[in-house]
């Protein structure tokens, strides 16, 4: 019965790594590199363009375990944390030589808000803003979405 038990859990967490969460996604950005290449790009870029979380909003900043999610924190107007993270799971990081990066959500201070939280607009201007502050910084390019 535990051993049962065991894969209905291993199974729902792969479901919810590689569908990205049930929380949903703003928009994918789809990368020909790996995600390890990508990731490191990425990280290199949100440590010497953005600050360090301040203390009041580091408790905000924990994602799940068994999720790979990275939080940019942005100082300016309007104060906020994008939470962002790569989609799939540790198996296909190694084998595939192409990775897709979601943004997730966005915490204002007070609660996260995700997808269905959001008027199209806000949406839109979350993405603009991590495309220019960050992605656009990257040595990678992602994908422009037709």
């Amino acid at each position: 019965m535990k051993k049962i038990k065991l894969k209905i859990v291993f199974i729902l967490l792969v479901g919810l790594v590689t569908s990205c969460g049930t929380l949903g996604h703003l928009k994918f950005y789809h990368y020909d590199a790996s995600k390890y290449e990508v990731e490191k790009d990425l990280l290199e870029v949100i440590k010497s363009h953005t600050d360090a979380i301040p203390l009041k909003w580091k408790k905000n900043a924990v994602g799940m375990d068994f999720l790979d999610e990275k939080f940019i924190y942005f100082k300016n107007a309007p104060e906020e944390i994008l939470r962002i993270g790569f989609t799939g799971d540790s198996i296909q990081w190694k084998s595939h030589t192409s990775s897709k990066l979601a943004l997730v959500g966005v915490f204002r201070g007070n609660e996260w808000l995700f997808e269905k939280d959001m008027s199209a607009s806000e949406k839109e201007r979350l993405q603009k803003r991590l495309e220019t502050e960050i992605l656009s910084k990257m040595r990678h390019s992602y994908k422009k979405e037709e």
